[in-house]
C-alpha cells in the first residue's frame, strides 16, 4: 500500500531500504530475494548495486559472522563484473572487489580481480 502512495520514481529507494531492514533485523535471504527482483526490473541502477554491496557485505563477513562467506560474496562481486556498463561505473565494482580481496581474500583472488578490471 505505500507504493501506491508513492510516486513510481521513488519505488526504487524505498524497496531497498525495506531490504537493508531485511538484511539488518530479519533474515539476509529475504533481503536478498527482495534486492535480486530490484535488480531484476533496473539492472543499470549501479546506486541500487552499491546498497545491495553494503549490506550484502555487512551481513556476511565478521563482526556478523565469524568468518566471512565467501561462497555468497565472491559470486556477487562476479555476477556484476559481467555487466556490460560504461567504464567509471565498472571502476566504482572493481575497487570495491578489489578492496574486499585485499582486506579478506588471497594473492590469487586479488590476481582475478585484476585481470578481470582489464
Amino acid at each position: 500500500k505505500s507504493l501506491a502512495a508513492l510516486p513510481r520514481r521513488k519505488h526504487p529507494v524505498v524497496v531497498s531500504k525495506a531490504a537493508i531492514l531485511e538484511y539488518q533485523t530479519g533474515s539476509p535471504d529475504r533481503g536478498r530475494s527482495i534486492f535480486e527482483g530490484l535488480l531484476d526490473s533496473y539492472p543499470k541502477r549501479t546506486d541500487l548495486w552499491a546498497v545491495y554491496f553494503d549490506a550484502h557485505l555487512k551481513a556476511f563477513t565478521p563482526p556478523r559472522v565469524a568468518e566471512p562467506d565467501f561462497n555468497e560474496i565472491r559470486p556477487l562481486f562476479r555476477r556484476c563484473g559481467a555487466m556490460s556498463l560504461k567504464a567509471t561505473k565498472m571502476r566504482f565494482f572493481f575497487k570495491r572487489w578489489l578492496d574486499f580481496e585485499t582486506k579478506w581474500g588471497d594473492e590469487q583472488s586479488q590476481e582475478e580481480v585484476r585481470s578481470k578490471d582489464r
